[in-house]
């Protein structure tokens, strides 16, 4: 059951970062200059989806902040 759930998770993840990466490809979304969180230019960012069900709902993070996002969402359960 649980190794179900995460193939689940894992697919609905997997499927969200596919249809960010095409929308990027097509212009369809543009990354930022910035990172949402700390607004620091230049950095490397990365996708972060709060609700994997929404996948052009999307935030971008640069790494510190994407890592302190994902700590702070595990904290909560």
């Amino acid at each position: 059951m649980l190794l179900n759930h995460f193939n689940q998770a894992y697919v609905l993840k997997s499927k969200a970062q596919n249809k960010v990466k095409g929308a990027i490809k097509s212009g369809k979304i543009k990354k930022p200059p910035a990172c949402s969180n700390c607004l620091i230019e230049g950095k490397r960012l990365e996708g972060h989806h709060p609700d994997y069900n929404n996948p052009l709902d999307v935030v971008f993070l640069c790494l510190k902040c994407h890592r302190q996002e994902h700590k702070r969402l595990r904290s909560l359960k």
